[in-house]
């Protein structure tokens, strides 16, 4: 019998129902592919995010085995570089910067030394024989050394503290090298090297400047004219940047660049809202409050040769200049752009500050610090601290708590401009809508408005047809500030600077006087009562009231020139009104509060409680502090009466940019490490003392539907507390003794020390 033939599988495509498997392996094929590449996608991500975040440290101590083999670390001066060099800032191109920075070369092995010798004591721990034998030894000059600048601040001479480690002139002088090296890379001596690379990229022919010179932008007299004809407005423009690259900030800040121009024209048509800036895509994308700028948003009546958007950063700069126009020289072609035809409805006299924000954190005290800092710097570069100005918002963010800074201290307006903007926030008003008196005309052109006075802060939007600026800035953002330098590493200037002073002075007096701590008495919180007292100045009564009127004693008791009471101070840090939910809180704070009164009375009645050369016996006053309660003013009155401020990481730690120089910030980690060091940072800086407690104990941090809580270990914040007092006593007697207790007095110092430079 003939076997039946095996069937064929049919030819063509299986289809559904034909009982082949095939079609299913490429699903389960593709399916995984997509999945690996979209892990390696995630990865390469999350890599390249931890590398530019990193990259900074990284050089910088590349730099610093490079200069333990040389002996030296210089800073390279080129064009414009993209590249940080030596852990130093890398400026644009100047042949007198060479030798300005040849007096730094070395200076940072050398203030290395203090940091080497703290490392050393572990490595010889290791080291058997003669490593033993040189532990005690360098585990003193370790310890003699760390503690110089605070010893040197406490009025102890360097002498008595040496201990056989060397002598006073030896230390001295290493802290006097130290202190150079933090006025090259953070103080005032950085700011005039930046100021050092201006050069004017953006510039019109001798014939376009011989042409139009005459024909300028309406009147000076504010008359409104336009200029008349129809080309004669068009005053030639200019455009200034400063351009550098500070490894000591994280490295996709860079480059740090810092523009001005002049007859710089606006068009608001051009602006769009957006979610996100164009060339930082996918970043807290929460909101269109920000702006894509078509082209020709702003023009320049001026040649830029060599334009490039890679010498910009791309938090918000890239996306400004992308959009602006400028005119090709006479017979050669540049960027191409249209010539300027319509003249401009509204022509801007007074020097404008443009400014952009980022969402949410416009409402944060640390993100508005960098802001304001970046815009100080801006006035100091320019020579604009002492002219009226204005503010221009290049962001539409919803109005946030701390907008009030803005008009008083950026915008110059002061304690006229802060009584301005509160009457008119009891009127239902913005802050923003204060008409404040005007020391100068502000603009001209249709649709000026003839009300007396002028806005100091406006946003773009409310510019209305072309506008010409004739002289304006664009402040750096705010993710470029020099307070970001340094976030996973102690800074290696650990010394306050003539910036931070001048800074601090800079918006402490814009608010006027120190009289809002005289009057914070009854304004101080509303909460539970949180105030506690030790012998003197701190009694009152129970109610929430009572503790307002005790934390206000305090801080009138110092600005009246008092030195009987110390105040510590511990900010509360809980979910509120509009604020659901928390990060880091603190879960035994009353606790806390309990163990630092019991200190401050025992402290109090000790025998030796007058320290420091005081005149009477020094008390100590602890209370809670909730910065939410209160408005700005008076956040500043309260830290400037603060002597001891604690505190878990977190915005409210930026006060301490504030803080009296003689005062001490103590800050609380809810683990033991992997937590940014900005406000140790901070501390330095600005001269205070600082001091860490962190937690090591797993078990005393939990999670909770309103936030993380972490139970801090009162006995060890205690103990810092006790180690703390005597020296900022003695500090505090010591700024009493030279005039400056008050932050208006230092202020005057700083001022005077450092002359109108720049």
């Amino acid at each position: 019998m003939v076997a039946p033939l095996p069937r064929r599988r049919p030819r063509g495509p299986l289809r559904r129902g034909q009982g082949g498997r095939w079609p299913e392996e490429p699903i389960y094929l593709l399916t995984v592919v997509a999945g690996l590449a979209l892990l390696m996608l995630s990865t390469r991500t999350f890599h390249k995010r931890a590398a530019e975040r990193s990259d900074a440290l990284q050089q910088l101590r590349a730099a610093k085995e490079d200069s333990a083999e040389r002996g030296a670390i210089g800073a390279t001066v080129g064009l414009n570089t993209a590249g940080r060099r030596g852990g130093a800032a890398s400026t644009g191109s100047s042949s007198s910067l060479s030798s300005g920075l040849a007096a730094h070369n070395g200076a940072r092995s050398r203030q290395e030394e203090p940091r080497q010798l703290q490392e050393e004591p572990r490595q010889l721990q290791q080291e058997p024989g003669q490593g033993q034998a040189r532990l005690p030894q360098r585990q003193g000059q370790a310890a003699t050394l760390a503690s110089t600048h605070e010893q040197a601040l406490a009025g102890a001479t360097l002498h008595e503290q040496a201990a056989g480690a060397g002598s006073a002139d030896r230390h001295a002088a290493q802290h006097a090298e130290l202190q150079r090296y933090c006025e090259q890379h953070f103080g005032l001596e950085w700011l005039r090297r930046w100021g050092a690379t201006a050069r004017q990229v953006c510039a019109a022919s001798r014939q376009l400047s011989l042409g139009d010179a005459a024909g300028t932008v309406g009147a000076s007299s504010g008359s409104g004219d336009r200029g008349g004809g129809s080309g004669a407005w068009r005053a030639p423009s200019t455009v200034t940047c400063r351009s550098m690259n500070d490894s000591h900030m994280p490295a996709g800040s860079a480059p740090h660049v810092l523009c001005d121009a002049t007859n710089l024209l606006l068009d608001p048509s051009k602006l769009r809202r957006a979610r996100c800036p164009a060339h930082r895509p996918g970043y807290m994308c929460t909101s269109p409050t920000y702006h894509r700028y078509d082209r020709g948003a702003f023009s320049a009546n001026c040649s830029w040769p060599g334009f490039s958007l890679d010498a910009f950063s791309k938090d918000h700069q890239q996306d400004i200049f992308s959009s602006m126009l400028f005119q090709p020289e006479l017979g050669l072609a540049s960027v191409a752009a249209q010539p300027l035809q319509a003249p401009p409805a509204r022509v801007e006299e007074l020097p404008t500050l443009f400014v952009t924000r980022e969402i949410k954190e416009h409402a944060n005290v640390y993100h508005t610090m960098t802001d304001l800092l970046n815009a100080f710097i801006t006035l100091r570069m320019l020579g604009w601290e002492q002219q009226p100005r204005q503010v221009v918002f290049l962001d539409a963010h919803p109005p946030g708590s701390l907008d009030i800074l803005w008009p008083v201290a950026a915008a110059g307006g002061g304690p006229a401009a802060l009584a301005a903007a509160r009457g008119a926030e009891a009127r239902g008003l913005h802050a923003w809508e204060a008409w404040a008196p005007a020391a100068g005309t502000q603009g001209s052109g249709t649709g000026g408005n003839q009300r007396a006075g002028r806005l100091l802060v406006r946003r773009v939007q409310d510019f209305k047809g072309l506008t010409l600026f004739r002289h304006a800035a664009f402040v750096p953002p705010g993710y470029t500030s020099l307070l970001f330098a340094h976030l996973y590493e102690d800074a290696s200037c650990p010394l306050p600077t003539r910036l931070f002073a001048a800074f601090r002075s800079f918006l402490l007096a814009s608010f006027g006087p120190g009289e809002q701590a005289a009057t914070v008495g009854g304004m101080l919180g509303q909460g539970r009562d949180s105030a506690g007292a030790g012998t003197g100045g701190a009694a009152g009564g129970s109610t929430a009231g009572g503790a307002a009127g005790r934390a206000a004693g305090a801080a009138g008791g110092f600005a009246s020139g008092s030195i009987s009471t110390l105040a510590v101070r511990l900010i509360s840090r809980r979910p509120g009104k509009g604020k659901r939910k928390m990060a880091r809180q603190i879960g035994n704070e009353d606790e806390l509060l309990a163990a630092l009164r019991t200190l401050g009375e025992a402290w109090s009645n000790e025998a030796g409680a007058s320290t420091g050369g005081a005149a009477q016996p020094i008390s100590v006053s602890v209370s809670l502090l909730d910065f939410a309660n209160l408005t700005v003013e008076q956040q500043l009155a309260v830290v400037q009466a603060t002597d001891i401020l604690i505190g878990m990481h977190g915005a409210a730690l930026a006060h301490a940019l504030l803080l009296p120089p003689h005062a001490a910030l103590v800050e609380l980690w809810p683990q033991a490490d992997g937590i940014w060091r900005c406000y140790q940072n901070f501390a330095q800086w600005t001269g205070a003392l600082y001091r860490r407690v962190a937690n090591r104990d797993p078990s005393r941090h939990r999670n909770t539907p309103r936030g993380d809580v972490t139970d801090i270990d009162a006995a060890e914040l205690t103990q810092v507390v006790q180690e703390l007092l005597p020296l900022v006593a003695a500090r505090r007697a010591a700024a009493g003794v030279r005039g400056s207790g008050t932050w208006t007095g230092a202020g005057a110092a700083v001022q005077q020390e450092e002359g109108e430079e720049l």
